[in-house]
């Protein structure tokens, strides 16, 4: 009768070794399979770091530095360039407050690297985009339409990112003479 209780106890423990064996197993799967997830993410990460970096060592830097996007259809930098937008319209938030007339500013795509760099040559302040579309000249400031289009320039105004924001802060046109460019490379 021991013997028969040492062999069943003998079968018992070892037959919970064995799924104590495969449970480790199949945690160390889980394990190396989540270390490896982590490891692509961090990879990702390093390139997007490198991207980032990338970009913004092609944008040269700037007392303000600003972001645009500039696309075929909408080519603002090249407009700015070329004096054909003579100011860029943002909300008078904070950092815009503090620009000065002399500054330097650039405004860069961070997407294509495109960038235009310069020096603050006026800021005017005003209370609505309706207001600085008005005293600046609808196609002075949004090219691809006319003076008549006041209506559409403040639609087009109104769509950008944050441009709710104008209620509280108003809006500025910044005026820049372009001292350099990458947008005929």
């Amino acid at each position: 009768m021991q013997v028969l209780k040492f062999i069943v106890l003998s079968v018992v423990l070892i037959f919970s070794v064995q799924v104590k064996s495969m449970e480790l197993n199949q945690s160390s799967r889980r394990m190396r399979r989540t270390r490896g997830m982590l490891m692509s993410e961090i990879n990702k990460s390093k390139v997007a770091q490198k991207n980032t970096k990338k970009s913004e060592s092609i944008c040269p830097k700037a007392k303000h530095n600003l972001p645009m996007i500039n696309t075929a259809t909408r080519p603002y930098l090249s407009w700015l360039e070329s004096g054909k937008k003579t100011a860029e319209g943002r909300v008078n938030g904070p950092a815009y407050q503090k620009m000065r007339v002399g500054d330097s500013i650039s405004f860069c795509d961070k997407k294509s690297g495109q960038y235009i760099y310069g020096v603050i040559k006026f800021k005017h302040e005003y209370t609505s985009f309706q207001e600085m579309l008005s005293s600046e000249g609808v196609s002075n400031m949004l090219p691809f339409l006319k003076d008549s289009e006041l209506t559409e320039g403040v639609r087009t105004y109104n769509r950008f990112p944050g441009a709710s924001r104008v209620n509280k802060f108003g809006c500025v046109a910044i005026g820049i003479s372009v001292t350099k460019s990458n947008l005929s490379k």
